[in-house]
C-alpha cells in the first residue's frame, strides 16, 4: 500500500511493415520512425537485427510479426 505501482507499457511493432517500407518503398529510417509513430532507435535495432539473423525481403510465406519478434529478439 502506497508503493508506486509501475505499469509495463508494451509496444507491439509491425515488423513486416518496417521492412516493406524500407525494401519496397525505400524510406529512410527517420522518415519509417516517423511514420509508424516509433523511436528511431527502435527501427535501426530492428534492421540490425534483421540483418544479423539473415531475414530476407520479401518475407518468405508462413512467418508473421510474433514469429520475427521471437527470431530476433529471444
Amino acid at each position: 500500500k502506497g508503493k508506486l505501482r509501475v505499469v509495463e507499457r508494451i509496444i507491439h511493432v509491425k515488423y513486416t511493415e518496417i521492412l516493406k517500407y524500407r525494401y519496397e518503398f525505400g524510406y529512410r529510417i527517420r522518415a519509417m520512425a516517423r511514420i509508424l509513430r516509433l523511436s528511431h532507435n527502435t527501427v535501426l535495432d530492428y534492421f540490425h537485427g534483421a540483418k544479423a539473423f539473415g531475414i530476407p525481403w520479401p518475407i518468405p510465406e508462413g512467418i508473421d510479426d510474433e514469429t520475427l519478434e521471437r527470431m530476433l529478439f529471444p
